[in-house]
């Protein structure tokens, strides 16, 4: 008896192999062309969108946009960015809340118990 181990990688190379292999020729480059053939053909990006793209411009477009979003990290990932973007933050959250982080708190407290007060 064989003790026969293969990993995933090998295990779908055998697979493949044996599909693609039993088909004749003329098959085959049908189904090479018709591959090639779906991931070149634009399919709606659902019914809300008009936007229509290939499954390549979409493997295209998530590669972009991992690669961006690494290198933007990369160039702001330093101490000083970071403690720019805090002091930012802090002071959006004081203007969208309407004051200091104590008068959000305070106004949360007297909105809950006005709430609970009513009800009980």
């Amino acid at each position: 008896m064989f003790d026969l181990h293969l990993t995933e990688e090998q295990l779908k190379k055998v697979v493949e192999g044996a599909v693609f292999g039993s088909i004749d020729p003329a098959r085959r480059d049908e189904l090479v062309k018709a591959g090639i053939q779906h991931i070149m053909t634009p399919v709606s990006a659902g019914s809300y969108s008009s936007k229509k793209s290939s499954p390549l411009e979409d493997a295209f477009g998530y590669a972009l946009s991992k690669l961006c979003n690494e290198v933007a990290y990369s160039v702001l990932d330093t101490p000083e960015i970071r403690e720019q973007l805090k002091v930012l933050i802090a002071e959006a959250y004081e203007k969208m809340m309407g004051g200091s982080r104590e008068d959000v708190l305070k106004r949360m407290v007297d909105n809950m118990s006005t709430a609970l007060s009513s009800k009980y």
